[in-house]
């Protein structure tokens, strides 16, 4: 009995691998690389034996990507490698896993930064970059990493900055207050073009050119002249412009008598700062030929003047116009004033009469009261000293006392009193009647009307006591008159 049992099945086996890799099958110890399927026959007896092989694609590469800076180096991880050069660098993996890539790329260093700075002399800076003081001109490096640009400092500083006065170009006012000082200076250091203020520092700064400027028109006094360079440097010099002279003429009009004449001299005074008179020349009314050493000047015309002073640095001054008056001869006359007075009349000269009558002086008064008749002689001085003389005969008008009155209201001898009398200015009189009764008592220049406390009394001689009161005269008259009606 044949009994042919059926084959059994075919046993397969899958099996995976990467590529790049190698599968033995331990049924028929072949190798293989490559996907497929692969078969083992057997007997009837025995299943076939089936491979089937995947042989699986490799994974991408993966690349990183890494940049450094100029210097550094970067090592790889996937290979502990350092690297500091640009390129591509390659790590291979089995075919299960991706290779390495590594994509490095070496940055150039930045360009370096330079600050320029230009400090003035004396002056120091300090730089941010590292905080650093400096007061001497040099380059100056901060190195920085591959990354970062180095840093540098070209620092410039400027050669000092000085000034002063040009020699023999300091010139004083040539007179006080006159304004006409002036100095220049010159420049040395810093950096043109330089500024100027002229005594303010916060004033308005003046460009130059060159290196020399002059000041003109200054009155005297410190100046201070401040100066500022194209790099704001600045300087200070100071400056002093001496006093102008002050030489103040004033002029002093003298008069004096020479030969019964009236003659004049002008005699200028200068300031007491003035210590060397001999410096100093003058000349009238601004003649430019005519001055003299001399300050005093005779027997100047009338009328308006000026004299000038003249300084020997140059300097001139003029007084304030002053007037010569035009003095002619002095003259007198005489003529008869009012009862017994003598009019003394003098024209010329120069004034301020003073009068002497038969020498006795009455100072200004050019009036005489006489006292009894003859010549007098009457003198005048004018306050220059020059005199005239002149001589004259006078009759003296003594008193009248008249010896009636008539009070009848016809405009005749309506009152009684003494005539004549006007130079008795303290005249007094007292009228009594028969009796011895005081009637009233007058004062010079009243008169009697013939009345008693407003009553007219009668016809008949009334006395009288006349006392003349005058220190020259001092007579009294006693006597009578008589009333009529």
């Amino acid at each position: 009995v044949l009994t042919v049992t059926p084959k059994p099945a075919k046993i397969s086996t899958s099996q995976t691998i990467c590529s790049g890799e190698n599968f033995t099958w331990n049924e028929n110890n072949t190798t293989y690389n490559a996907s497929g399927t692969y078969l083992v026959a057997k007997d009837g007896c025995t299943a076939d034996q089936e491979l089937v092989l995947t042989v699986t694609s490799q994974p991408a590469k993966i690349s990183t990507y890494q940049t450094i800076c100029s210097g550094e180096s970067y090592t790889w991880s996937e290979n502990n490698m350092t690297y500091n050069t640009s390129g591509t660098y390659l790590v291979a993996k089995d075919g299960c896993t991706a290779d390495q890539e590594l994509v490095l790329t070496v940055t150039s260093k930045p360009v370096k930064i330079s600050t320029y700075q230009t400090i003035c002399s004396g002056e120091s800076y300090t730089w941010s970059e590292n905080n650093m003081t400096y007061n001497t001109s040099g380059t100056y490096l901060l190195t920085k990493d591959g990354c970062t640009a180095d840093q540098e400092l070209v620092l410039i500083v400027t050669p000092l900055l000085t000034s002063a006065v040009i020699h023999n170009s300091l010139f004083p006012e040539n007179c006080l207050d006159e304004k006409n000082g002036a100095f220049s200076i010159e420049i040395t250091g810093g950096s043109a073009p330089y500024e100027l203020s002229l005594d303010n520092f916060n004033g308005i700064y003046r460009q130059i050119s060159g290196t020399e400027y002059t000041y003109e028109n200054l009155p005297a006094g410190l100046h201070k002249v401040y100066i500022k360079d194209a790099n704001n440097c600045t300087n200070q010099l100071e400056i002093q412009i001496p006093n102008g002279v002050k030489i103040n003429p004033i002029a002093e009009i003298n008069y004096e008598c020479l030969n019964n004449l009236s003659v004049n001299s002008v005699t200028v005074t200068i300031d007491q700062s003035i210590t060397n008179p001999a410096d100093i020349d003058y000349t009238l009314d601004e003649n430019p030929s005519g001055y003299q050493d001399s300050n005093v000047f005779t027997n100047v015309p009338s009328g308006n003047h000026t004299i000038t002073a003249r300084h020997s640095n140059g300097c001139t001054q003029t007084t304030k116009s002053f007037i010569i008056d035009q003095i002619n001869p002095l003259e007198l006359s005489l003529n008869n004033g009012e009862l017994n007075e003598i009019v003394a009349s003098a024209s010329g000269g120069s004034g301020n009469y003073q009068y002497t009558f038969n020498t006795e002086s009455s100072a200004t008064a050019n009036k005489l009261i006489i006292y009894k008749s003859g010549t007098y002689i009457v003198t005048v001085t004018d306050k220059n000293g020059c005199s005239a003389s002149i001589s004259k005969y006078f009759d003296y008008i003594d008193i009248s006392i008249p010896n009636y009155f008539t009070p009848d209201g016809d405009g005749i001898n309506d009152e009684w009193g003494p005539d004549s009398s006007l130079q008795y200015q303290n005249l007094t009189f007292t009228i009594f009647d028969r009796y011895g009764r005081m009637i009233n008592k007058f004062s010079n220049g009243q008169k009697w009307d013939g009345k008693y406390n407003g009553a007219e009394l009668t016809s008949g001689d009334y006395w009288y006591v006349l006392k003349l009161n005058d220190p020259k005269d001092a007579r009294e008259f006693v006597g009578h008159f008589t009333l009529y009606r």
